[in-house]
């Protein structure tokens, strides 16, 4: 039987910085081996 390859695609986004976190550590506690990518629209150069 092959392995299940797929690979889950979350992206959380909100002004809350607080909530936005919350939800990451979340998602990231129930699925182990998973991997977080942050991307900060709103720094400037």
């Amino acid at each position: 039987m092959a392995a299940d390859r797929t690979l889950p695609v979350v992206l959380v986004g909100g002004l809350h910085a607080e909530a936005r976190t919350e939800v990451v550590r979340r998602l990231l506690g129930s699925m182990p081996g998973s991997v977080a990518l942050h991307h900060d629209l709103a720094a400037g150069p």
